[in-house]
């Protein structure tokens, strides 16, 4: 049952950061009066984020084993 809940929270966890990404690439576009159709700058930006979000979760770990 505590297996289930951790993975609903992860999953929770993942739908919020996804939102937050969301909001602030578009954030990100209204700031720099981007068009719809540009496209490649909002990949470029989640990319990016997700790189830095792996290495916040690499170092988490790292720093709850060494706990």
């Amino acid at each position: 049952r505590q297996v289930d809940l951790r993975k609903t929270q992860l999953k929770t966890k993942t739908d919020l950061l996804k939102e937050l990404i969301r909001a602030e690439i578009e954030r990100e576009k209204i700031e720099s009066g981007e068009k719809e159709g540009d496209k490649d700058r909002g990949a470029d930006m989640v990319e990016s984020l997700m790189d830095s979000i792996k290495e916040t979760v690499k170092e988490r770990k790292k720093n709850a084993k060494s706990v």
